[in-house]
């Protein structure tokens, strides 16, 4: 059964190989992202999910990257605009995801 199913009418999706989004026919939100580090002889590999943020944080440390940046889904949108917390879905209940996981 897919991680999401049933908590939210969106569906599950990956954009530009790096952002894990929930889309539906009106908007595409940013649940988790990923970051690689490639050197000579090593490589790393991150995912971080957007389980509960500060949004004002987000605001105030984090600006709005250059639309030539973006990608194209985010549509110069604001971070509340552009991101979904997790803990929404899942009413703040994290062994409720863990247990889909």
């Amino acid at each position: 059964k897919p991680v999401f199913h049933g908590v939210s009418s969106m569906q599950f999706d990956i954009l530009e190989h790096v952002d894990y989004v929930l889309r539906d026919a009106h908007s595409v939100k940013k649940i988790a992202g990923n970051a690689q580090k490639i050197s000579r002889d090593r490589f790393d590999h991150h995912t971080s999910w957007l389980w509960k943020y500060d949004a004002d944080a987000l605001k105030r440390y984090l600006t709005i990257p250059p639309k030539k940046k973006q990608p194209e889904y985010r549509a110069n949108r604001s971070h509340d605009e552009f991101l979904l917390s997790l803990d929404q879905l899942f009413e703040q209940d994290i062994e409720a995801l863990e247990q889909r996981l």
